[in-house]
């Protein structure tokens, strides 16, 4: 970019600055660019700009700036940050960072592109993808969880003995995911149900803690624990075999890890005969063995490492014979407990403490609440 100054032809005491511009093609394509023509005194002399072609590349490696009156000169160089001082202020452009900043989530120096994937990830942290709502964690709320299991057998229990739903396994195909025969069972088809399986042979892949979700009324799949990994049989099915089932408390804890305390406990029994029994419900934060309808209280101390401890109810007056059920709720408790670090969940083993007598097709109810802690 240049100028000439040229004395006007109708006016010899005024000079017009004239500015050339190289001209070039940008990117490819013809383009125009508009000059002013000014005089030296800084009038301008036209009142419409000349169209200027660009046929050939434009490169400004500098620009001076001249003070007219005083002549002081001064050079922009390259421009690194963009910095004002005036009041005290001072701003500089924003560091734009890489794809692959580790997020920032606080008020901690970073780039832009930090700050952005902090921003995702706290919104992450708070968004339910599957129900489209913010999860909120609320300190002191109760959440009540509950289940029911329907018992296979009538049995007479005495004091100390396992109030359990079990069942005999009658086959287990050799295929992806697993299916048991277990007769009629009573459980929901589709939902899940926790449990161990032991002593089934020939397709022994069919033994361990599993989930087990019922596709008939006697016939159940088996999955690994996150419930979406089939279990695949590894040989035919030759005898024997049985699943026993926990009680589970699902999301009972608002996160991850959550702690509080039990405040209530209700539990239920379909039963005609006379109870007056005190039950006992023995807690765990993670899936354990599930023994079997009967099984002696002191199998469970195995399971000690995760036992949150246990709740004696009292029946609410000795319930005669005949009556439809027998009800246990206590809701005057303070019980702590916590979830595993990666769950929000308990399991339950529902215990007699003196003899009673149970009879078959019953169904056995269980529900506690836990106003959570953070």
């Amino acid at each position: 970019m240049s100028y000439q100054d040229r004395q006007h032809p109708a006016d010899s005491t005024i000079f017009e600055r004239w500015i050339s511009i190289a001209t070039g093609v940008l990117q490819g394509a013809a383009t125009t660019v508009y000059a002013k023509i000014v005089s030296i005194r800084g009038d301008i002399t036209s009142d419409n700009p000349l169209p200027v072609a660009i046929t050939s590349d434009i490169e400004i490696g500098a620009v001076e700036l001249k003070d007219g009156e005083s002549d002081t000169r001064a050079k922009v160089g390259t421009i690194t940050a963009i910095a004002e001082t005036d009041n005290g202020i001072a701003v500089q452009a924003p560091v734009l960072g890489a794809t692959t900043d580790a997020a920032v989530t606080s008020d901690a120096n970073g780039s832009l592109s930090a700050k952005l994937r902090g921003l995702v990830k706290m919104w992450n942290d708070i968004w339910d993808s599957v129900n489209h709502v913010l999860r909120i964690v609320v300190s002191n709320q109760s959440i009540s969880a509950s289940s029911e299991l329907t018992r296979p057998s009538g049995t007479s229990l005495t004091a100390g003995m396992v109030i359990g739903t079990s069942f005999a396994v009658n086959g287990a195909t050799n295929a992806s995911p697993i299916i048991l025969d277990i007769g009629t069972h009573g459980l929901t088809v589709g939902q899940f149900y926790r449990g161990t399986t032991t002593a089934i042979g020939g397709n022994t892949n069919a033994n361990g803690d599993f989930a087990f979700k019922p596709t008939d009324a006697t016939h159940v799949q088996i999955y690994q624990q996150d419930e979406a990994t089939p279990v695949a049989g590894n040989s035919n099915y030759t005898s024997g075999g049985t699943l026993a089932l926990l009680h589970r408390f699902s999301n009972v804890f608002n996160s991850n890890g959550g702690k509080g305390n039990v405040v209530k406990v209700r539990i239920e029994i379909e039963t005609n005969a006379a109870v007056s029994s005190p039950l006992s419900l023995y807690l765990y934060d993670r899936q354990i063995a599930a023994t079997l309808d009967g099984a002696v209280k002191s199998d469970l101390y195995a399971n000690n490492a995760y036992s949150k401890g246990y709740l004696t109810i009292i029946p609410k007056g000795s319930q005669p014979a005949g009556s439809d059920k027998v009800m246990a709720v206590d809701g005057a408790i303070s019980f702590h407990v916590g979830a595993k670090s990666d769950a929000k969940e308990l399991y339950g083993i529902l215990i007699t403490e003196t003899a009673i007598t149970l009879q078959a097709s019953k169904r056995v109810f269980v529900e506690i609440t836990v106003e959570n802690k953070q």
